[in-house]
């Protein structure tokens, strides 16, 4: 009934307990297709073990390609009715696909998730902590939500859907932020989706991720998936959502800007390139009222010079690590 997707990539220090915990749902009708994507540590031999231990896990070994080209074959290979993925160092509750299947039935919805924990180090916070009840949302409402960061989250995993609702998304493969760049293809698909506030998925950011904090060429790759994920908006639902794809560019370009804080000086021409588009797009932006004020500070900072963002930055670095320490 379920096919899950799960493509791993050197996570042979986690990947058994995801496996576990995945095998411990209480709906037993599902296949688990785990898309071993090139590992060169014992990833590959961890999921065959597991694969001889559960006739419902199957394991296919890749070249590496990254997360999309897994991602994509996982969906070329599940046989389900309905489809989920989950990431290989991430945690899901026993009762993940249950209420997430018994949600789409009772809904009448084809797409249906959860809420979910962010794990970092020591600390743990809810995705939307304010979401107290179950709500089903057209892809109208829902993408006009996901332009200010409300619900749904873009992360594929969190999510069931029916086998019909992914027929059309192909993850791009060679690019990161493939979530934000398929998100609109999901829920249009759908029509309507249902979320329920129960945390049933746990996000986990590992301690190791280093470059999490560091420029590279690929994490420009965010702005061209806002930019892909805007303009599908503005295409399905013209002139309805103006505001909103106008800010979530703006937080893009803000994002980005981010691991150019005391950047050296051969990035700089990239890092004013950014700040140029901030200030040419500010205007608007800073008119509204929804706009949140950690957007707002922060385009006021780039307004002022590049040494202001990188202080402020900074600050709420530090602020953050204090409160993670209490």
């Amino acid at each position: 009934m379920i096919s899950i997707v799960m493509p791993c990539y050197n996570c042979e220090t986690s990947l058994v307990r995801t496996a576990e915990c995945i095998r411990a749902q209480t709906v037993a009708d599902w296949e688990l297709i785990a898309v071993d994507d090139g590992s060169s540590d014992g990833t590959g031999a961890a999921l065959d073990a597991l694969a001889r231990a559960d006739a419902r896990i199957r394991v296919i070994h890749q070249e590496n390609k990254g997360l999309s080209a897994a991602r994509n074959l996982g969906l070329r290979e599940a046989r389900g009715a309905y489809l989920a993925f989950v990431d290989a160092d991430d945690y899901v509750e026993p009762q993940y696909i249950e209420k997430l299947y018994q949600a789409c039935l009772q809904g009448q919805v084809p797409l249906s998730c959860c809420n979910h924990w962010i794990c970092e180090a020591s600390a743990r916070r809810l995705r939307f902590p304010n979401a107290k009840s179950a709500a089903v949302y057209t892809a109208e409402e829902a993408c006009a939500s996901l332009l200010y960061h409300g619900i749904p989250d873009v992360s594929v995993w969190g999510k069931l859907g029916r086998r019909d609702v992914f027929a059309s998304v192909h993850y791009p493969e060679g690019h990161i932020y493939e979530d934000t760049y398929c998100i609109v293809d999901l829920l249009t698909n759908a029509q309507k989706m249902v979320f329920i506030p129960e945390a049933l998925y746990d996000y986990r950011i590992r301690d190791d991720s280093l470059s999490r904090d560091c420029f590279t060429e690929a994490k420009l790759d965010f702005i061209d998936s806002v930019d892909h994920m805007t303009e599908e908006i503005a295409q399905i639902f013209p002139g309805k959502m103006e505001a909103g794809i106008q800010r979530r560019k703006m937080h893009a370009l803000l994002s980005v800007r981010r691991y150019f804080v005391d950047c050296p000086a051969q990035r700089q021409a990239l890092r004013d390139k950014l700040e140029q588009a901030v200030k040419a797009n500010a205007a608007p932006v800073l008119r509204q009222r929804a706009l949140p004020t950690r957007d707002r500070v922060a385009i006021r900072s780039i307004q002022l010079g590049p040494r202001w963002y990188d202080r402020l930055w900074k600050l709420l670095n530090l602020m953050k690590k204090r409160c993670v320490r209490k």
